[in-house]
């Protein structure tokens, strides 16, 4: 079955969170949901949380757990155009089911509990934070398609000063050459046993997502070839940092 919502209020009376508890706790694992005024509710409204089921992942080629480009796009599918004053995403314990999907939004004001979370995601703009929580459920992924981050690395280049850059032109979202980008330098410049993988990417402007991926990243921090910081810098201008660990 598939079901639309839609809802719209002058003033605030309790019509949209009846709404939000019917979704929460009524939608079957075979129903598909549309709710229009989600977003728009979501960034209104001081506190409110939410859990939308049925959500389609799948796995990157061999890897049998969800990447952290994967918990990116779909934050980026979910801003659309909206813009923010600082979006940062934490992977904290892998995910390799269908993650179960919360949202919970408080005022700035607001102090904030402790929050139970495999992978995280907070956006802040002028008023609000939004926090997207991410664990994992009791649905398999059963499907997958190819992907190598290798594939990009020819483009690559490792320069001085702990540097790696890339100008290039593809279809492929920032976020994904952007982790390859800084997977590469790991794998060539710290010689150590073990898996490099994302952990953590903090924004302070949003990707560019033009098919002409001009990047560089500079490590900026480095504990024990465990744990590192770069500087993430699209089109000569710095928008951030990205984490990584080693497994």
């Amino acid at each position: 079955m598939k079901a639309c919502f839609f809802t719209g209020n002058n003033y605030r009376g309790g019509a949209d969170i009846f709404l939000i508890n019917l979704i929460s706790s009524w939608l079957n694992s075979n129903d598909k949901l549309t709710f229009r005024g989600l977003e728009t509710i979501m960034f209104k409204y001081w506190t409110l949380i939410v859990q939308i089921k049925n959500m389609a992942f799948l796995f990157r080629g061999d890897r049998r757990y969800l990447q952290g480009a994967d918990f990116f796009i779909y934050v980026e599918n979910f801003l659309k155009k909206k813009k923010f004053k600082s979006l940062n995403l934490i992977c904290k314990n892998f995910i390799n089911t269908e993650p179960r999907i919360k949202y919970v939004l408080y005022s700035r004001k607001k102090n904030i509990k402790e929050i139970n979370y495999s992978v995280l995601c907070i956006i802040e703009n002028q008023k609000n934070k939004i926090y997207i929580k991410f664990n994992n459920s009791k649905k398999k992924i059963k499907n997958s398609y190819s992907y190598d981050d290798k594939l990009f690395y020819d483009y690559f280049r490792i320069n001085k000063n702990n540097t790696a850059t890339c100008n290039f032109f593809t279809s492929f979202k920032d976020i994904e050459i952007l982790i390859a980008l800084t997977k590469f330098w790991h794998e060539r410049k710290i010689k150590k046993k073990g898996k490099w993988v994302f952990t953590r990417l903090k924004l302070i402007k949003k990707f560019n997502n033009k098919t002409k991926k001009n990047f560089k990243i500079k490590n900026v921090y480095n504990k024990f070839n465990k744990y590192t910081v770069s500087n993430v810098i699209q089109n000569n201008r710095l928008i951030g940092e990205m984490h990584f660990s080693l497994m």
